[in-house]
């Protein structure tokens, strides 16, 4: 006690569902897609398994073979790994507020990632999957190409975001996705910043708003053929996925490969064959 290090061990018997749900409510300032994200972990991955544990009573072979087990039922590497750090930090928050001693999350050997392959465009191929592209879209692939914009921000790029005397765009803000609904708040890094276009994407962006887009400042630069904010999901299935096959380009071509083939060192990697 005089340590300071002994702790009321009545507080260790909350049940880890109970702190959880306290710790939960702290993360309000976090974006909402990772908020949606610790939500999904902690329903369908964590809670199962310690929810009516006392905080306490967990200890570090409960969490290997909780590993362990969700691996075995079949839990990406990725998931499991994603679950477990987020476990570390309810069970150290738990440490910091005196509930427990120590961690139980010690000496944990995680599974490693399988590390995909980036893939990049040459020139040449940006140009065929822009020529395979239902139109507008296809300015909207140059974009992502040239411009290095993520999926988020180039859907929320708005027409007075476009400094076409300048050759700029202005990054703002992002939309994401989270359990349906569309959601609009900073961009990923919390920055803002300026992308440089080259002059033929400047060009395009000067015709496209006459056609395609409102008068108004806030009108989005792209929207779905209602006048409605772009969806990843249902864009992928019904352009993107048919735009790269009519080009001969893999399946396994993300959107965000785009934005990695505008990485200044990109061009001068290997290129899809």
């Amino acid at each position: 006690m005089m340590r300071g290090e002994w702790i009321d061990p009545a507080r260790g018997q909350a049940t880890f569902g109970a702190w959880a749900e306290r710790w939960f409510d702290t993360t309000v300032t976090l974006k909402p897609k990772t908020r949606s994200g610790y939500a999904s972990l902690l329903r369908n991955v964590v809670m199962p398994t310690f929810e009516d544990i006392p905080l306490a009573r967990i200890q570090p072979l409960d969490v290997h073979e909780w590993v362990a087990f969700s691996l075995n039922r079949g839990l990406s590497a990725s998931r499991v790994r994603q679950a477990y750090h987020l476990f570390g930090a309810i069970m150290r928050a738990a440490v910091e507020s005196g509930y427990i001693i120590k961690s139980p999350c010690i000496g944990m050997r995680l599974p490693k990632l399988s590390q995909r392959e980036m893939l990049f465009l040459s020139a040449e191929q940006v140009g065929t999957l822009a020529d395979s592209m239902a139109k507008p879209y296809d300015t909207l692939v140059y974009m992502l190409a040239y411009g290095g914009l993520r999926w988020g921000e180039a859907i929320p790029l708005r027409r007075g975001r476009c400094d076409l005397l300048h050759s700029t765009l202005h990054v703002r803000e992002s939309l994401v996705e989270v359990d349906g609904k569309l959601i609009l708040g900073t961009t990923k890094t919390y920055a803002n910043r300026a992308v440089a276009l080259p002059p033929f994407l400047r060009l395009r962006l000067e015709v496209h708003p006459e056609h395609h887009v409102d008068k108004d400042v806030d009108a989005l630069v792209f929207t779905s053929p209602n006048g409605a904010p772009l969806r990843h999901q249902n864009w992928s299935r019904r352009h993107w996925a048919k735009a790269i096959e009519r080009a001969g380009l893999p399946r396994g071509l993300r959107i965000h490969d785009l934005r990695h083939t505008c990485a200044p060192r990109s061009w001068c990697s290997r290129e899809l064959t």
